[in-house]
């Protein structure tokens, strides 16, 4: 970071610009005279001391260059001032009273300058500022996004993560070599130290390089205190409970962070933006999500960090630092909600909002193993919330605890409640399991092994929803590009660029004026991605509307009031930090084609941990059909244990050879089987559930099952000996002891069969079938 200050305070004493440009030859040069070269060494102490207290204080500091001009420019204003002191101060030394510039102007050349007045690079033998061997990175090709030429500010932080101290120290030592070529009378002392002494100059270069490394453990120390998750801390207390006997508020002792988009009364909204929060005043009432959760009990201690005015899904602000993901502190945590995430990541608070416009809760809690709830578009206020695309924007929370995310939506969904539903059918999207980098025995077949005993849940079904949305969107064929051969696959990726027009063209819509007059500093990345919203046309944008209007009806025809859509939450593991711009756009594109899924239809979708692959989280998300809110979230609170406790047994188990083919075909013959039980073809029902038996001779549910059709076929032996394997493989298999209950009663053996229901109302005490069986059997035992 000293490296940016010396980088601006050399090009500070190496020229001089009045308001006539560049000093001329003649009476306009500083004489290079022992006077005039003590007034620069004077100079160059008072800087680099101010330089230190300076910038181990604020770590965040850019250097731009942009038309043969270097500008030092700090994350707030009180930076800029005390550069500009600085710089005042320098020009005072240097006895030029024109140099009160917070731009340093460089020349044309430098055969014009006296010998000590050479440019830094040309004193570091190095062809131009983009060449510039050292830490920091000067970008000087302009992004014209708005009609001019607009720098892109290179973070300071990058020295900072410089892993090579040696080579740091040598960068020093460089920079003071050209101090050294000044021509310095061997007489000239400041106090009592001599510089022309080349052991001070030694002494010199390696405290700064200390203080440099000093400063880059502080700052290391700084981020483990709070996982660089929040951008401003603050405390706002919630309401009084009310007096007894009166219940306590719902989210009473719980704590909370919002993301630096909601508005906070008296704090201004940054949007991931110093240029943003400059051009803004302070928020003069708070954002209605934030003051309903204050007034149901919970405490809300701060606003986090945000992917710079929303535009990325990686989670990495180079204005503010890109906060740690607590899960994988290598990897990005995701975004843009990415300091709400690390926030509940690290227990720094017990629940967090966030905002999911194309995927900016869904992401981060996917990365760092939590839950993430993006609610029903429109189903809790917007109002007080920067709006990015209206038609995708929407609310989230994240939470580790299920019982507070439920509760955290009870607060903030507006609907009363009315979820009288108790029957849930689970929907795999089958060709979306298959971009999925993990394996489906830890994803598919841990919510089945969950649904299947729990009362409630019905057989589950499978789907190509790619195919399915080609049939039900035919708006989508303007969005298809024509080298996709494979309709289903099409059709996502379709999806996802009606989503990603419609984000850009509404963020041009609501933002487009402020960019023109602030012109703001942004990051290289984000500045393309301004360029193109900026660019953007309405050309099918109309026809994103409808895709909209298409995808919601044919999601809510799929699903109705019991349906869930079961995909993966991204098919891709976070990546690790700073990896390249072309690995975080793949990604996102990836990405983007399951997340339009609910972005697009305005459906409710929960995000579920289900432990790790490879050392990388596992999520799962359930989607429920738009204003299905209470219910998801009922049925995840319902479901959440049970899904745990199978995910654990699954990443326990030693992998077997092939074991996730040869599962799924497994899988796939009980599913034809079930199919066939209820079109009554019993036959057609054995030969699957056998097939699937022979593939995996290990699930009590394939030998179950097949006794129940041997039930309607009247094989009741064959019944029995199926539920005796059944129950053996898992005693606690209500519906093996049913099944094996009647078969044995219809083989005459009605002690035994009375046995097996006691035993199932052992396990399921208000089991209708078996409260019936054993009555009549008591009549036939006695009788």
């Amino acid at each position: 970071m000293l490296t940016g200050v010396l980088i601006a305070f050399f090009h500070t004493i190496g020229t001089c610009k009045n308001s006539d440009g560049y000093h001329g030859k003649g009476e306009s040069y500083h004489e290079n005279t022992e006077e005039t070269i003590e007034a620069d060494i004077a100079a160059a102490a008072q800087i680099l001391c101010r330089a230190i207290v300076f910038f181990t204080q604020n770590p965040f500091i850019v250097i731009t260059y942009d038309n043969n001009a270097a500008s030092v420019i700090g994350p707030q204003a009180a930076t800029l001032d005390e550069m500009r002191v600085v710089q005042g101060e320098l020009s005072t030394y240097a006895k030029c009273s024109k140099c009160y510039e917070p731009n340093i102007q460089t020349p044309s050349s430098s055969d014009s300058l006296p010998p000590h007045k050479l440019p830094i690079w040309d004193a570091l033998d190095v062809s131009s500022p983009s060449s510039l061997a050292l830490p920091v990175t000067i970008d000087n090709s302009p992004t014209s996004f708005i009609e001019e030429d607009v720098t892109t500010a290179t973070p300071i932080q990058d020295v900072l993560d410089d892993q090579k101290p040696k080579s740091y120290l040598l960068r020093f030592i460089r920079l003071f070599q050209y101090l050294i070529k000044l021509e310095i009378p061997k007489s000239l002392k400041l106090g009592k130290l001599s510089f022309s002494n080349p052991k001070v100059w030694i002494v010199i270069g390696i405290g700064v390089a200390g203080i440099v490394i000093l400063s880059k453990r502080r700052r290391k120390n700084v981020v483990k205190e709070d996982f660089g998750a929040f951008i401003e801390r603050f405390e706002l207390l919630p309401s009084l409970q009310p007096p007894p006997p009166a219940a306590r508020h719902l989210l009473s002792d719980l704590s909370f962070a919002v993301k630096d988009i909601f508005d906070v009364e008296g704090y201004i909204t940054g949007f991931g933006n110093p240029d943003w929060k400059g051009s803004h005043e302070a928020a003069v009432r708070t954002a209605v999500a934030v003051s309903c959760l204050l007034k149901k009990g919970a405490t809300c201690v701060g606003k986090t960090i945000m992917d710079e005015l929303c535009l990325s899904i990686t989670g990495e602000n180079r204005h503010y630092g890109t906060p740690t993901n607590p899960d994988e502190p290598s990897r990005m945590p995701g975004g843009s909600s990415s300091g709400s995430a690390a926030a509940v990541a690290a227990e720094l608070v017990d629940f967090s909002l966030g905002t999911d416009t194309i995927g900016c809760v869904r992401l981060p809690a996917a990365f760092c193993g939590l839950l993430g709830f993006r609610s029903s578009h429109g189903a809790v206020s917007t109002i007080g919330v920067v709006p990015i695309s209206q038609s995708l924007d929407t609310v989230g929370w994240f939470a580790r605890d299920p019982s507070i995310l439920h509760h955290v939506g009870h607060v903030l969904l507006q609907a009363p409640s009315s979820d009288l539903r108790r029957s849930r059918r689970f929907i795999f999207a089958d060709d979306c399991f298959q971009l999925s980098k993990v394996p489906k025995q830890k994803t598919v077949y841990v919510v089945r092994q969950a649904t299947e005993k729990l009362s409630g849940y019905q057989v589950t079904e499978h789907i190509n929803l790619g195919k399915y949305i080609d049939s039900n969107v035919p708006s989508l064929k303007e969005f298809r590009e024509p080298d996709d051969v494979q309709k289903g696959i099409s059709s996502l990726k379709a999806l996802s660029s009606a989503m990603r027009l419609l984000h850009r063209y509404e963020f041009k819509t609501n933002h487009e004026d402020w960019f023109k007059s602030v012109k703001p500093s942004l990051s290289s990345n984000i500045s393309a991605r301004v360029l193109a919203a900026l660019n953007t046309t309405n050309e099918n944008v109309k026809t994103c509307y409808t895709v909209r209007t298409q995808m919601r009806a044919a999601m809510s025809n799929l699903l109705k009031e019991d349906g869930i859509l079961v995909i993966p939450t991204t098919p891709d593991p976070p990546l690790m930090l700073k990896s390249k711009r072309t690995s975080c756009d793949e990604l996102e594109n990836r990405a983007f084609i399951l997340l339009s899924i609910a972005g697009m239809s305005g459906c409710c979708q929960a995000t579920i941990p289900l432990g790790k692959h490879d050392g990388c989280p596992i999520s799962l998300s359930f989607i429920a059909s738009y204003g299905g809110d209470r219910f998801l979230l009922g049925t995840l609170l319902d479901l959440y244990s049970s899904l745990q406790k199978h995910a654990s047994i699954i990443s326990d188990m030693q992998p077997l050879s092939d074991s996730e083919g040869d599962m799924e075909t497994a899988e796939l013959f009980k599913e034809k089987g079930n199919a066939a039980f209820k079109r009554k073809q019993w036959n057609k029902a054995v030969n699957f559930y056998t097939e699937a038996i022979k593939i995996n001779g290990e699930s009590a549910t394939f030998y179950s099952n097949r006794a129940a059709a041997y039930l309607e076929l009247g094989c009741f032996q064959q019944a029995e000996a199926d539920c005796n394997q059944a129950i053996l493989l898992d005693k606690k298999n209500v519906k093996a002891y049913l099944r094996r209950g009647t078969a044995r009663e219809n083989l005459l053996s009605y002690k035994e069969a009375a046995q097996d229901f006691r035993h199932a109302l052992v396990l399921e005490p208000q089991n209708k079938a078996a409260l019936q069986a054993e009555k009549r059997l008591k009549k036939k035992v006695t009788g």
